[in-house]
């Protein structure tokens, strides 16, 4: 039975999808199942000009108001460009060394076709920050590199995704870098103005996957929230690690290690004892889903992996195997990921999603998407949730859990290190409401800090 919702289909630049995501500031900083105690945007995106900047004339093309003769938008481009070069660069060296390039030639050839052709795409693309606009030529890059085109071939080397292991802050690469900006860079900005980024960090599935755990909960119904391609729904199929000095704490499939994850506080779980987790259903929402069936969607789906993350493309192989494996009938219930509009959609996402006789706790979740939303709709999805979850916990008396994973927003206390994202927790079981702070993970889930919360969880095992 379809979602009864209103299908979007906004592509990026259209009013519909400037709409979604560009109408806050920037946000984001650089039987019976239940367990035997609880559970028993920056705001004009595409344009560079700072607050505080003279209007852009509108009688003008979007290159011409920007390319001005003292070429003060070269000068602002050429600083975002410098400054998302360094905090790439501590996530993929590659990435970084790309952008490095790209504004070292605005620095060679400000009049050239490409430079032009750089600033009016900065202008144009419509994408949630400026950061996001650079990843989307790293991406497309990435698919021609992938795609092995022949403009592209001598990069290959230097992606991991392909095999290759050269170290792009050799000298080398710059050469090669430039040969193919020669040859292809105009199609690259082309591409990557139509581009729609799509990520599944498979390693997110630990978000909820952990407190369940914990919790030793030993069936649930689970709900996304921005699910992308819906591989997160599937957690409890993947093979996680915590690794704290000796200690390691294994979840997830038996004999399955693919997810290996240095965390501080992890070995406070040593001597619990986890159980397998059944998924009951698996739904999820997401503005623009991804079509695990369509070629071309999945291709853009790796791309959007960095290039020199062969491990991150490797999992996320393994994880579009796992759906491939409940396509075919060999597991259930298979994913079923609904085009929504959020957060409006979400009370009909939860009506859809929910059983009506649930026989198993619900949990919500979202990694990251709530990036995307201005203050409005944060506030919104969270009146949304929390009145669902609150209502449904005293009706059926079923056992609810919302778990976030998302970075702090402006003025919020930041992460202890840059771009990591807060891990909470919020339970419902009838009457009684528990909000609990886990700690603090890289985005990607590469590392994890626990905090006091982690304990007070492990309390109401």
């Amino acid at each position: 039975m379809p979602l009864p919702v209103r299908l979007i289909a906004a592509e990026p630049g259209t009013r519909r999808a400037q709409a979604m995501y560009s109408k806050g500031r920037s946000l984001v900083r650089t039987g019976d199942h239940r367990s035997r105690e609880f559970w028993r945007p920056q705001a004009r995106t595409g344009e560079l000009a700072k607050s505080g900047t003279k209007a852009p004339d509108r009688g003008r093309s979007n290159c011409a108001r920007l390319w001005h003769s003292d070429c003060e938008a070269v000068n602002e481009l050429r600083e975002v460009l410098r400054l998302q070069s360094s905090i790439a660069r501590a996530y993929s060296p590659l990435c970084a060394a790309l952008m490095r390039r790209i504004f070292a030639r605005l620095d060679d050839a400000p009049d050239s076709e490409f430079a032009k052709g750089v600033v009016d795409y900065y202008a144009k693309v419509q994408s949630a920050t400026e950061l996001a606009a650079s990843l989307r030529l790293a991406a497309v890059t990435h698919a021609f590199v992938l795609e092995d085109d022949p403009r592209a071939r001598s990069l290959r080397p230097y992606y991991a995704t392909c095999g290759g292991n050269l170290d792009p802050d050799d000298p080398a690469f710059d050469v090669e870098i430039d040969r193919a900006i020669d040859a292809m860079g105009m199609d690259v900005l082309e591409r990557a103005l139509s581009w729609r980024v799509q990520t599944n960090e498979t390693a997110r599935g630990l978000a909820w996957l952990l407190p369940m755990s914990v919790l030793d909960v030993d069936a649930c119904h689970l709900i996304e929230i921005g699910a992308s391609a819906g591989l997160n729904l599937y957690a409890e199929q993947r093979g996680y690690s915590l690794l704290e000095g000796e200690s390691r704490v294994r979840l997830g499939q038996p004999g399955v290690n693919q997810f290996e994850i240095a965390t501080r506080g992890a070995s406070r779980l040593s001597d619990l004892s986890f159980n397998p987790i059944e998924v009951k259903s698996r739904i999820g929402g997401d503005l623009n889903p991804v079509d695990c069936n369509d070629d071309k969607a999945m291709n853009a789906l790796r791309a959007c992996v960095w290039g020199d993350k062969a491990g991150r493309y490797a999992r996320l192989a393994e994880g579009l195997e796992v759906h491939a494996r409940a396509c075919r009938g060999e597991l259930t219930p298979k994913a079923q990921v609904h085009a929504i509009d959020l957060p409006d959609d979400l009370p009909e996402l939860l009506r859809h999603g929910v059983p009506e006789r649930p026989e198993a706790p619900i949990v919500i979740y979202n990694t990251y998407v709530t990036a995307y939303f201005n203050d409005v709709d944060l506030r919104q999805l969270e009146r949304n949730v929390r009145k669902f979850a609150r209502e449904h916990a005293l009706t059926h008396r079923t056992p609810w859990a919302w778990v976030r994973f998302e970075p702090p927003r402006a003025g919020e206390e930041p992460g202890p290190r840059p771009a990591w994202c807060r891990w909470r927790v919020e339970l419902w079981r009838g009457k009684e409401h528990a909000e609990i702070d886990l700690g603090w993970a890289h985005p990607h889930m590469a590392q994890i800090e626990f905090g006091p919360g982690l304990d007070r969880l492990v309390s109401l095992r």
